[in-house]
């Protein structure tokens, strides 16, 4: 169970949309408010996207290290690989909600998201807690996900920041009100290129070059 709330956290949920091999592992790597050292980082990574300290397709296996470093009160990067359906997205949830305490940060790395959430209205299970609540925790959720349209809506109103890369022509309308930006900002994007949209905030262009 998430302890030790803290309000005055600030929101730093993030979430990146793009077709496939549009940039999206690229732009959370090179992203500097996402540290790569020294703090503690789980990723629900089934395609491998990221490097990490242990990495298993075994629930249990990634919980068991999960609790290690936590007790180690060091940085550690943990990722699961298994399934990535909504029975096996909702159980990698619930352990991360139990890690959660408001005195350490937590990265929150969740890819593929559109392949193992249930809905696109509104967040369901621990997600939607994580979504709505972690922040006073301590948890840092970074989203990512090709089709924009399939993911619950709960998760663009609670990213303060949406790195918006190219979209299929049929979905691109859709993510961009959902976005709330203009449709026309997100056409002709090229690989590598992002709109990024914050809460408060006119959206603006990044450009990023590919790196290993």
């Amino acid at each position: 169970m998430a302890k030790n709330e803290r309000p005055e956290l600030e929101n730093k949920h993030c979430i990146f949309l793009a077709i496939s091999g549009a940039g999206k592992s690229q732009a959370i790597k090179q992203n500097k408010n996402i540290p790569v050292k020294g703090v503690r980082h789980v990723f629900f990574d089934p395609d491998k996207d990221h490097k990490v300290n242990f990495r298993t397709d075994n629930l249990n296996l990634f919980k068991n290290a999960l609790i290690k470093g936590i007790k180690s009160k060091k940085g550690f990067r943990i990722a699961y690989s298994g399934k990535e359906d909504y029975e096996h997205f909702n159980l990698f949830c619930e352990l991360v909600w139990a890690a959660l305490d408001g005195d350490y940060l937590l990265y929150i790395t969740m890819e593929e998201l559109s392949s193992s959430v249930d809905s696109s209205g509104k967040a369901k299970g621990r997600f939607a807690d994580l979504l709505k609540r972690s922040r006073k925790y301590g948890g840092i959720l970074i989203l990512c996900a090709q089709r924009g349209v399939e993911i619950p809506k709960t998760a663009y109103t609670q990213c303060k920041t949406k790195y918006l890369g190219q979209q299929d022509d049929y979905e691109l309308v859709n993510v961009a009100k959902r976005a709330g930006i203009k449709p026309e900002l997100l056409q002709n994007l090229k690989p590598l290129e992002f709109v990024v949209k914050e809460i408060g905030q006119e959206p603006t262009l990044l450009k990023l070059k590919y790196k290993k």
